[in-house]
């Protein structure tokens, strides 16, 4: 059965040091296992077919060590640093011996079944008397895990390097290393159970496994601390967020996937096969729509995200943010009160952000209310109400008139008389636009 040891509220070290030589030499990801059909075939807590074991390692500089695994939101500028581990397909976790944590497995039982490639996180250690290396750095062979009791995981697949039945990246070690942990990532862990294919989402944007007393290190001079153990048969990809510290010195180091901030670092090595970009298109207003002054704006938008969800839309105009929603349908509303540009970014579970395309829109303060044809076929009498709020020394009106040419073909304004808001109006100026069937009209007291 697996098992949580501990939930605590602690999250990071408030001085935070940073020193300008890197502690973090690289991200390994290696194809520890590729299963085959005896393995999918089996009734003894079977693989799923073509099911590829992965393994993480987090590779530090000497005297570096592993703090803390995370997924944060900054809270004063809403960058979201998203922990991630997904495939397209669910995780094998083995429901006889596996755990959440690969120290919590008895190293006695990674020769049973499918034992060995059950999906967990890890602090180095692949068993709790042993831990995970390199298969090219096991110098002791398949031990413990083979021979296997079941006859199972003897695939040989060249693209999975060293078969495992002649180096499982296993050996001997006396590390008591556990994570603790904080914020939500308890809630997370819980895909790899001991439920079989029970999700393919691990997603953390406020959670963290802590080791802070004692940083965590490699069990050799490479210094590559195994992190995690992922067995799918999809496409597996990730990102990590990670806090290390110098042993010799106390400095301590954030890496981060994406957009790192003041005083952290990156590396393109963080993420692997990351996942499509989200895309978000305004659907409502359309550019250049007009708005009376006062007059609610609704905002419609069309999110999405190939392989993944939608995480929040920020709602900008003229730059301000204005509303931020987190569920779909992703629309909001603003009182138009001026000129100016709607813009929309979305971001996606991973914490990749896109902008949308800018949406103009333009605020007057009126609008014609109706428009009717009247007195006879050859001659258009129109009258124009226009209405407003809060409308006083209005000095004249730009108005305009659209028309269908399939029913009228205009030729001029030929008498103008009105009382637009008391007042008498006569006509200084109009343009007619046949290609945009429109009319152009300017009126100011007489």
């Amino acid at each position: 059965m697996k098992v949580i040891l501990i939930t605590l509220l602690l999250f990071f070290s408030s001085h935070a040091t940073i020193f300008a030589q890197p502690g973090l030499e690289g991200i390994v990801i290696e194809t520890y296992y590729i299963s085959d059909a005896s393995d999918s075939g089996t009734p003894s807590f079977p693989l799923p077919p073509g099911a590829v074991t992965y393994r993480v390692y987090v590779d530090l500089a000497p005297n570096w060590g592993l703090q803390a695994v995370y997924g944060a939101t900054n809270a004063s500028t809403g960058q979201v640093d998203t922990l991630v581990i997904r495939s397209t397909q669910p995780f094998f976790n083995n429901e006889d011996k596996g755990a959440i944590f690969g120290y919590l497995i008895p190293t006695t039982s990674l020769d049973e079944n499918s034992v060995l490639l059950d999906s967990w996180f890890s602090t180095g250690r692949a068993g709790n008397t042993s831990v995970g290396v390199l298969k090219p750095e096991d110098l002791n062979a398949g031990a413990p895990s083979f021979p296997n009791i079941d006859d199972l995981l003897q695939n040989n697949d060249p693209l999975a390097g060293f078969p495992i039945s002649e180096a499982d990246g296993i050996i001997s070690g006396s590390t008591t290393a556990a994570w603790t942990l904080a914020g939500s990532i308890s809630t997370a862990l819980g895909i790899f159970d001991d439920i079989n294919l029970l999700g393919s989402d691990f997603l953390v944007s406020d959670g963290a496994l802590t080791n802070f007393t004692t940083p965590i290190q490699g069990p050799n001079a490479t210094n590559k601390i195994l992190i995690g153990q992922f067995t799918t048969a999809g496409e597996f990809s990730g990102q990590l967020n990670l806090q290390i510290r110098n042993s010799s010195t106390g400095i301590i180091q954030q890496w981060v996937a994406q957009s790192p901030e003041a005083g952290q670092f990156t590396s393109p090595q963080l993420s692997w096969n990351r996942d499509h970009p989200p895309v978000i298109t305004i659907t409502s207003p359309a550019d250049n729509t007009r708005f009376l002054s006062g007059e609610n704006v609704p905002v419609t938008t069309d999110a999405t995200d190939l392989d993944s969800a939608i995480f929040k839309v920020d709602f900008f105009f003229n730059g301000l943010s204005f509303f931020t929603d987190q569920s779909a349908p992703f629309q909001a509303s603003f009182i138009a009160s001026g000129n100016g540009t709607i813009t929309a970014v979305v971001t996606g579970d991973a914490g990749v952000q896109v902008s949308s395309d800018p949406i103009y829109i333009k605020v007057v303060p009126y609008q014609v209310q109706s428009v009717q044809q009247l007195c006879n076929l050859e001659t258009a009498c129109i009258p124009i109400e226009v209405i407003g709020l809060g409308i006083s020394g209005i000095n004249g009106f730009d108005m305009e008139l659209t028309f269908d040419l399939d029913k009228i073909i205009p030729t001029g304004i030929i008498y103008n008389k009105g009382d637009l808001i008391n007042q008498s109006y006569i006509q200084t100026d109009h343009t007619i636009d046949l290609l945009n069937q429109r009319m152009l009209i300017s009126v100011f007291p007489q």
